[in-house]
């Protein structure tokens, strides 16, 4: 048998080399694939602005903690988040306190449209109350944001459809805001219970019509169908209303830290509910899909949004 040369030997091994190249990338040539989310998330607000998100694909466009550092003391001054549509976004509204609350523009991240201008009239802006919550609109392009007092401030495209001390309505205790589907409707929580509905959105009940006395309701959420609604108490309760399951809760068991505000499985009929530590519950089909219990927060959490799928 004829043997090759060294010649030949250095030519066959780069021929070899060559081919395998074509086949294989470098790792320092491969191109780098977009992370995909699959399935829905939430993100978690402390009352300094800090934002932990959770299976969402903006977990690094936070504000780390630097937009609502301006009220050092509780009550903090970051009181909402909300998701954008898209999920690759959200607004933060802040409540600044003191003897003269005011009412910010909420500040926008990710593909969240920055706010213009309120669209309702300049009149209807006192605010008596510092604002508690804040809800998207339905394409993401707008936002309202609700003070203590049911007071509505729209912001961008979302549609001014009314608030409580415009119809004569006087409360001191609205919790949280939730807007229907389509963005042309919104249900109004209070502490002890009681539900507002304003524009398209249909009243379901609310606890002080079902005769139960609590004063501890802080949050409140739109099923995924959009013909019920949760409330989640501070000790954990959740209450059902409309065709929204019940597929339980915290109450009567020990928690760490007190909820704060509840979110709806967008893929089913389940539901999370937060807590001012960062624990995050999941109930019925809802994924646990994380919690910032084991992080060191520079604040307690105060916001809770959900993204969808």
């Amino acid at each position: 048998m004829k043997r090759l040369g060294s010649a030949s030997v250095v030519l066959l091994l780069l021929v070899i080399m060559v081919a395998l190249s074509t086949f294989v990338a470098s790792p320092s040539t491969r191109p780098r694939q977009p992370a995909i989310i699959n399935g829905p998330g939430y993100f978690l607000m402390t009352g300094y602005g800090s934002v932990h998100g959770f299976q969402v694909p903006l977990s690094d466009n936070s504000p780390n903690g630097d937009f609502c550092v301006n009220d050092v003391l509780p009550p903090y001054a970051c009181t909402g988040i909300a998701s954008t549509p898209s999920g690759f976004g959200y607004w933060i509204t802040s409540g600044p306190s003191g003897p003269r609350p005011i009412c910010s523009t909420p500040a926008g991240f990710g593909d969240a449209t920055i706010a213009g201008p309120p669209v309702q009239p300049a009149s209807i802006f006192r605010v008596n109350q510092r604002i508690v919550g804040i809800a998207s609109s339905a394409d993401g392009k707008g936002a309202w944001e609700v003070g203590g007092d049911g007071g509505i401030f729209a912001f961008g495209d979302a549609p001014y459809i009314g608030s409580l001390p415009g119809l004569g309505i006087n409360v001191e205790n609205i919790v949280g805001i939730a807007s229907t589907a389509d963005g042309r409707g919104y249900w109004l929580a209070e502490s002890d219970g009681g539900v507002f509905a304003l524009g398209d959105a249909v009243y379901h009940g609310s606890l002080p019509g079902l005769g139960l006395g609590v004063n501890d309701i802080v949050g409140i959420a739109r099923d995924t169908s959009g013909n019920g609604y949760w409330l989640v108490g501070s000790d954990g309760g959740v209450f059902a209303f409309g065709d929204a399951r019940y597929a339980g809760s915290m109450a009567g068991r020990p928690l760490a830290a007190p909820m704060i505000g509840i979110g709806a499985n967008p893929l089913g009929t389940g539901y999370w509910t937060a807590a001012a530590d960062g624990g995050v519950f999941a109930f019925g089909d809802a994924p646990f899909l994380g919690s910032a219990t084991g992080m060191v927060l520079d604040a307690p959490v105060t916001g809770f949004t959900t993204t969808p799928a």
